[in-house]
């Protein structure tokens, strides 16, 4: 197992459980993640490592560094949660290990959240079409980091709902994290599942873009415009893959609906 060697990480080896950190009064980055929650990074920034090595001990999450040469045999084992790519202007060493995890991932995507210090207006564009999940400008806070990695997990099952929600032979198990469709699997990243677990939730009431995007964001926050339309059109092709009717429909100057 490779570690990144510019910044070590602190109390905790690779594939193990870092001990929690107690700091007293309210840190402004203290969003909970999830206990023992397992993020994999591949970052060659020391910088960022270091400071996604703080959060970690202050969120008390198992990290694990990765590269390129192993970033799919540790990415997809041990029961990780999330991979953070570090995407660093004129490298492509996120978007290709981004993609090389997308061909590689189970029926179970594994979220994947974008870091870039590009300056262009097509980089949240790039790193949608690469597979990312989500995508965070550099240099960003502590607590926006920590918000975004929050929102890639999923909770156990939303209060006031029930554990499934059924639309014909469409079965969204909000426990499982699963989607079947007359009773076959459909492999869904995490926005693609809460896009079709919001228009469940509603059937035959048309969800705007700002509704949709506020949801699939973290709490208190919203995604772009773009996300909602990538991953819309995700949706669409993951449930023509199965075969499943596409019932979500665009309502001009409404939003989308599931029929």
């Amino acid at each position: 197992m490779s570690l990144l060697r510019d910044t070590p990480l602190p109390s905790a080896n690779a594939g193990q459980r870092s001990q929690p950190t107690r700091v007293s009064g309210t840190s402004h980055s203290d969003v909970p993640i999830e206990p023992l929650a397992r993020i994999a990074l591949l970052s060659r920034c020391p910088k960022l490592t270091t400071q996604v090595v703080r959060l970690a001990e202050r969120q008390a999450f198992s990290l694990t560094c990765i590269d390129r040469t192993n970033v799919i045999e540790l990415a997809t084992a041990a029961a990780i949660h999330s991979v953070v790519l570090h995407w660093r202007a004129g490298e492509f060493d996120g978007l290709e290990c981004c993609k090389l995890l997308r061909k590689r991932d189970g029926s179970i995507p594994i979220p994947i959240l974008i870091l870039s210090d590009w300056k262009h207006e097509a980089a949240l564009s790039m790193a949608l079409e690469a597979g990312a999940d989500a995508y965070l400008p550099l240099p960003v806070s502590s607590r926006e980091l920590a918000l975004r990695l929050e929102s890639l997990r999923l909770p156990s099952s939303p209060i006031g709902y029930g554990d499934c929600l059924i639309n014909g032979e469409l079965v969204l198990d909000q426990r499982a994290y699963r989607v079947t469709h007359a009773g076959q699997r459909i492999a869904l990243r995490i926005s693609e599942f809460r896009l079709l677990r919001e228009l469940m939730r509603h059937p035959g009431t048309a969800l705007s873009n700002d509704c949709l995007a506020e949801r699939l964001g973290p709490k208190g926050s919203r995604v772009d415009a773009r996300t909602v339309r990538y991953a819309i059109a995700a949706l669409r092709n993951q449930l023509a893959i199965a075969r499943a009717p596409n019932r979500v429909r665009a309502v001009p100057r409404r939003g989308y609906i599931l029929d």
